[in-house]
């Protein structure tokens, strides 16, 4: 139907060869964001872990309490 030569000769292997360059950047843009948020959630975390053993340490509550509130920051 067209000529070999039709859109500057671009043919299937160029064309996924070109997909491809173009969308890894892009593929590895949302695999960053990815991890990103994975690790900022794990960080919160831990430093609510921090600040409640922090408060522990200050005797603001008893190891019932400590424990029962460590055990809903850990099944998070």
């Amino acid at each position: 139907m067209f000529p070999p030569a039709f859109f500057g000769g671009v043919g299937a292997p160029e064309l996924v060869i070109i997909l491809f360059v173009f969308s890894l950047p892009v593929a590895l843009v949302l695999l960053a964001g990815v991890l990103h948020a994975a690790r900022s959630q794990q960080s919160s975390s831990d430093r609510a872990l921090e600040e409640l053993r922090i408060a522990y340490a200050r005797g603001e509550m008893d190891e019932a309490e400590f424990e029962r509130r460590k055990q809903t920051l850990e099944s998070e």
